[in-house]
């Protein structure tokens, strides 16, 4: 009996032979750049159509730039920019809902401290758990210290304190 594995592999190939059969037919070139990995993908047509055979370009992004001409160098790669920074926008913006929804529907309060300006940020779920209005924000380390429970006011303390020493990680604590 074959197994699902090899029957999705055997279908993933008789498709990917099918896509590029469609492409060389449809005389259609394509690249591809993961911007992560920095990985390119030219396909056979694609260099064929610029007058190279498939083994005569490497799978690099140079291969492409060092083709533009150089009138369109500039513009070229100022698009290639835009878009990836706006891709990166898109996803930092989900990532920042998905962190939102985790926080309202985990009732987690959240609070950042700038050590050097002693600046305080309170998010208005932690305020809210404290007790305090939302609109406030002269909010202080010691009003934080204060609105935890007696007993656990050492350990938080001692895990802050530890927290802003240049050789310790990130404070990671709850109550």
């Amino acid at each position: 009996m074959i197994s699902r594995s090899a029957l999705a592999k055997k279908a993933l190939k008789e498709t990917q032979e099918f896509l590029d059969r469609a492409l060389q037919g449809a005389k259609i070139g394509l690249w591809e750049w993961n911007v992560q990995s920095n990985k390119v993908y030219f396909s056979p047509e694609w260099k064929r159509q610029l007058g190279y055979q498939d083994h005569e370009l490497r799978s690099r992004f140079g291969e492409f730039e060092e083709r533009l001409h150089s009138e369109d160098r500039s513009p070229t790669l100022a698009a290639l920019i835009a878009i990836v920074k706006h891709r990166e926008t898109k996803a930092l913006r989900a990532s920042e809902e998905r962190l939102r929804l985790a926080v309202t529907g985990g009732n987690v309060g959240i609070w950042e401290w700038d050590v050097g300006t002693n600046h305080l940020v309170w998010s208005d779920q932690l305020k809210a758990m404290c007790g305090w209005p939302t609109e406030a924000e002269d909010l202080t380390l010691k009003m934080f210290m204060d609105a935890i429970h007696p007993e656990d006011r050492f350990r938080i303390d001692a895990a802050l304190q530890g927290s802003v020493k240049v050789e310790s990680p990130p404070l990671r604590s709850g109550y």
